[in-house]
């Protein structure tokens, strides 16, 4: 009797999430480079021995191989190891509440695109996270939901009326209204105040734009008040435009951590 083997894949990929089956297995959602997103059980990895133990740690960017069977919704971890220089261990309490928190809408939300630019999008995040002061934490986050809205062709527009595609002027003394509806700041001209949105002081809109047009790489600390709408911002226009959407449970890390710095 001949047994036919399974195909296998090597790639490397970022657990988003894991939950227990059975006695001792979990199964696991990943982000691969290779295929996408792909959800794998990895038998006995609950088990302290286990090989498999290391591989299925959510936040973690890890080399694996895993079986792919065409109409299975369940591949089979075969086994791997950790992606050098790719470890979340090393990350304080508040940078970690950052990294699970893009983990978890990439796992809930399950954007469209190339797996590639996805994947790497993530691993670059996770690397300049790392490196950054903990005071430019939350700018590199607002800059990850950036690039990862213009990977679905879904980035605010504001530098132009999202309406009538007037020229917005970065002018310091001018609230601009942002409407999420429409995908943007809207000119005076434009401007309808029954459409959901918000009005953005001089330093917020500043604040954006410099986001979006940087990247996630640099970028020096803004004020904590200009921060906080910052994220109040991008947090309701994601809700409006990205299916599944939610503000990510892990940032209530952050509280624990503001906590822990004010005793």
């Amino acid at each position: 009797m001949t047994t036919i083997s399974r195909p296998v894949i090597s790639s490397e990929a970022m657990v988003l999430r894991v939950w227990p089956t059975g006695e001792t297995s979990v199964i696991a959602s990943l982000l691969t480079e290779e295929t996408g997103f792909v959800k794998v059980i990895a038998k006995g990895a609950r088990n302290s021995k286990s090989n498999l133990r290391s591989l299925v740690q959510p936040g973690t960017i890890v080399d694996i191989e895993y079986t792919v069977v065409e109409g299975r919704d369940l591949q089979y971890l075969r086994g791997g190891s950790a992606s050098p220089g790719a470890s979340k261990a090393s990350l304080t309490l508040d940078k970690t509440a950052y990294l699970l928190a893009i983990v978890e809408i990439i796992d809930r939300c399950k954007p469209t695109g190339k797996d590639a630019d996805l994947f790497h999008l993530c691993r670059r995040f996770m690397e300049v996270l790392s490196s950054l002061p903990s005071s430019v934490n939350a700018s590199a986050y607002y800059r990850f939901l950036l690039e990862l809205l213009n990977m679905q062709g879904l980035a605010p527009t504001l530098n132009r009326c999202s309406n009538c595609r007037s020229e917005i002027l970065n002018d310091r003394a001018v609230v601009h209204f942002f409407s999420y509806s429409s995908g943007g700041i809207v000119c005076a001209d434009c401007l309808d105040t029954g459409k959901a949105g918000r009005e953005l002081t001089p330093p917020v809109y500043s604040n954006l734009r410099k986001l979006l047009e940087q990247g996630i790489d640099t970028g020096p600390p803004v004020a904590r008040q200009v921060d906080r709408e910052t994220g109040i911002v991008l947090h309701r226009f994601l809700e409006y435009h990205l299916p599944d959407y939610r503000l990510p449970t892990a940032l209530d890390m952050l509280k624990v951590c503001k906590t822990n710095k004010e005793s």
